[in-house]
């Protein structure tokens, strides 16, 4: 409200300047024993990534505003996959690479 406040502009003016993204949340049935192999996988096969293991695996690409997030349900057996990037399609190819990688050890 500052911002709008001291730019004397309207929201819709401001909200045009703002950058869009798009997420996208899945899922995907795998045991969680599996998924140390996976991060190996993912971190040596998607280059420039950085990589934060706090909670599961977030690789993200600052110079390209894009991540991905995988980490195992606490009350499912499944994986739970977040891609946030400025497009559908690198949102899609984020989440398909990683599918892709838990397929694989299944």
């Amino acid at each position: 409200l500052q911002h709008l406040l001291e730019r004397n502009e309207a929201l819709s003016e401001c909200d045009s300047r703002w950058p869009r993204y798009v997420i996208q949340k899945t899922k995907i049935t795998i045991t969680k024993e599996k998924l140390p192999q996976v991060y190996d996988d993912l971190k040596s096969e998607m280059s420039g990534a950085h990589c934060d293991e706090t909670d599961g695996l977030r690789m993200y690409w600052s110079g390209e505003r894009k991540w991905v997030h995988i980490r195992p349900s606490g009350t499912e057996p499944v994986v739970r996959l977040i891609a946030e990037a400025c497009d559908q399609n690198t949102v899609q190819a984020l989440i398909d690479d990683v599918v892709r990688h838990l397929e694989d050890v299944r």
